[in-house]
């Protein structure tokens, strides 16, 4: 086992996930494709969740398909406002191996959560930095789901 390896699986040890609000909310979505052709999509998520204190995005990215290899950087923005124009960067990750799917979990900041007042539903945008030719992601249903619970040392 490699030290990257380690790490992560250290790190993924330590995280204890609580189910999300919003598991039976209707029938599934179908995967959200990006690629050279799509390279941002846009989905919504429960803004009553995200105020009642879910804050932890998880968003699953359920398949990849990157023959070369080429890094790979996802990032995820909330849009609110009248016709989406204000605009919270909420964050980004990088798929290790550039062509393994898994779970990535983004802290949703304050402002994010302000820019929920108001609204039924928080738009996201999910986008890829860079899209080689024969890069094609898919990211399954994203959610809103409770922070991992910390031990407090006294």
């Amino acid at each position: 086992m490699n030290n990257h390896a380690a790490a992560l699986l250290c790190i993924l040890a330590g995280s204890t996930l609580l189910p999300a609000a919003d598991d039976a909310q209707g029938p599934p979505q179908p995967p959200l494709k990006l690629g050279r052709a799509q390279s941002f999509v846009r989905t919504t998520i429960d803004a009553a969740s995200l105020r009642a204190g879910l804050t932890l995005l998880a968003i699953p990215v359920v398949k990849v398909r990157n023959p070369k290899l080429a890094p790979v950087t996802v990032s995820v923005t909330a849009l609110a406002g009248r016709q989406l124009r204000q605009r919270v960067e909420i964050g980004a990750f990088s798929l290790f191996p550039a062509d393994q799917a898994g779970t990535f979990n983004l802290r949703v900041p304050a402002e994010a959560v302000g820019a929920s007042r108001g609204v039924r539903r928080l738009t996201l945008e999910i986008r890829l930095k860079a899209a080689p030719d024969d890069l094609d992601v898919e990211v399954g249903p994203v959610r809103l789901i409770a922070e991992p619970v910390e031990k407090r040392r006294d």
